[in-house]
C-alpha cells in the first residue's frame, strides 16, 4: 500500500476513536456531574439582582449548568426586590427565598454526606 493511504487510514481511525469517546464516554461523564446549588444574595438597593436572575434562567433553560437548587438569600432587600424574588420562586420550583438564619441548616441538609456502615 501507498504511504499516503496508510496515513489517511491512521487519521480516520484516530478521528473515529475520538468520535466514539465523545458520543459514549464523555456524555456519561457530563451527566454524572454533581448537582449545583446557586446562591444569590438579595441586598438592599441591589442593581444587579434582575440580571443575576435572568442569567440563572438562561443557564437553566439552555442546560449549560446542572443547577438543581437556587437559594435567594434575603439580606434586607427592598419590597421590589422581594416581590421579584417571589415571582422568580413561583416560576421555578428549584428556587426558594430564605433568611440568612435558615441558610446554615439548608446547606447542611443539601450537602450532607450519608455514610453507610
Amino acid at each position: 500500500m501507498d504511504i499516503p493511504i496508510l496515513i489517511s487510514l491512521a487519521v480516520l481511525i484516530i478521528i473515529a476513536g475520538a468520535e466514539m469517546y465523545c458520543l459514549f464516554i464523555a456524555d456519561r461523564k457530563i451527566r454524572s456531574r454533581p448537582p449545583l446549588t446557586a446562591v444569590i444574595p438579595v441586598l438592599p438597593d441591589s442593581p444587579f439582582l434582575e440580571a443575576a436572575l435572568d442569567r440563572t434562567v438562561d443557564l437553566i433553560l439552555r442546560g449549560d449548568c446542572p443547577i438543581n437548587r437556587i437559594l435567594l438569600i434575603n439580606y434586607g432587600g427592598d419590597e421590589a426586590a422581594i416581590s421579584l424574588c417571589r415571582a422568580f420562586c413561583a416560576d421555578f420550583k428549584e428556587a426558594s427565598l430564605v433568611r440568612p438564619e435558615e441558610l446554615e441548616k439548608i446547606l447542611a441538609e443539601t450537602f450532607a454526606k450519608s455514610e453507610k456502615m
